[in-house]
């Protein structure tokens, strides 16, 4: 596995200039013609700060991230690799920019969708209820009524979600295309070119990587700054520790950096994950200097995940 990580400044420039249609200067570029700039910057913070995979944060439902003025958890299970079972954190910046994105380009897109959305209603799943405390779903698909938890329900019906209001339809997918279903894998590495070619526009103006980036690469930046912070933490831990003793089992396991990685990227195995340390050990300049330009809020960060991980342990 290519284990490739952004600098700080090099996602800002993606974020803000590539996807967000904005000059190298910070001003907006009014010849710039892309759609959907929220939404787009959106779905990469998402990426890059929960480290989800693209099959994953790509087919969220809107209720599944929810907005309570803190960060918040999801699980998921059936988008996840090998539906291996796992919970996710995003943190509060992110649910910010998710509630950003709700109240202005979701609004508009789905508001701009209904003529499609009734076309479609026929072949769509009704949500008849959502159960917010139980997580879970009550819908009619094909004829039939099913209650699903959020995290069992697979991509195929998660696309064609929907809830009839007296406002109209709307769709339960958190990322909408213009005809109010979500865009496709394919479309989004679509949005990730455009991107990048944006770019290579401003090239020698703006910090970017040697090759273009791919949403992996916004996985691969979160689990090497996770790796160096939670390497941070576990060292601190381990000055904090009485001199004598050698600690429990557990102790050992929860305060792992790399098996509380592998927990985080729900890796099957701990030799999948072991790549970013070999990354980190190899590239140590690289990598520390990569890690140090990230905010102290990305340091807050580790340390709530682990604390999260630690406080879910039976």
């Amino acid at each position: 596995m290519d284990v490739r990580a952004l600098s700080h400044a090099q996602w800002v420039a993606l974020r803000d200039v590539g996807f967000g249609g904005e000059l190298p200067t910070g001003e907006l570029d009014r010849s710039y013609r892309g759609r959907s700039t929220v939404r787009n910057a959106c779905a990469a913070e998402l990426a890059l700060t929960t480290g989800m995979r693209l099959t994953e944060w790509s087919t969220l439902l809107d209720v599944e991230v929810r907005s309570e003025g803190a960060g918040t958890s999801l699980v998921l299970e059936a988008c996840a690799k090998n539906g291996r079972r796992r919970r996710v954190y995003v943190p509060a910046s992110t649910v910010q920019t998710v509630e950003l994105y709700r109240n202005t380009e979701r609004k508009s897109l789905v508001r701009k969708a209904q003529a499609s959305l009734r076309r479609k209603l026929p072949n769509m799943a009704v949500v008849h209820d959502v159960d917010l405390p139980a997580g879970k779903l009550v819908y009619t698909l094909n004829g039939d009524e099913r209650r699903d938890e959020f995290a069992t329900i697979p991509p195929e019906t998660r696309r064609v979600l929907v809830k009839v209001t007296p406002g109209g339809i709307e769709p339960l997918s958190l990322f909408v295309g213009r005809g109010g279903v979500p865009p496709s894998q394919r479309r989004w590495h679509q949005y990730f070119e455009e991107a990048n070619d944006r770019l290579a526009n401003f090239e020698g103006q703006v910090p970017m990587m040697s090759v273009a980036v791919t949403p992996h690469d916004l996985r691969h930046t979160f689990a090497v700054v996770m790796l160096r912070s939670l390497q941070a933490r576990a060292a601190q831990l381990e000055r904090s520790r009485p001199k004598h003793g050698f600690g429990t089992i557990s102790e050992h396991i929860i305060h792992n950096p790399l098996l509380t990685l592998q927990r985080l990227l729900g890796h099957a195995s701990p030799s999948t994950t072991m790549v970013y340390l070999r990354y980190v050990d190899e590239s140590d300049e690289l990598i520390q200097r990569a890690f140090e330009s990230w905010s102290d809020n990305e340091r807050d960060y580790a340390s709530y995940v682990l604390a999260q991980i630690e406080a879910q342990r039976p």
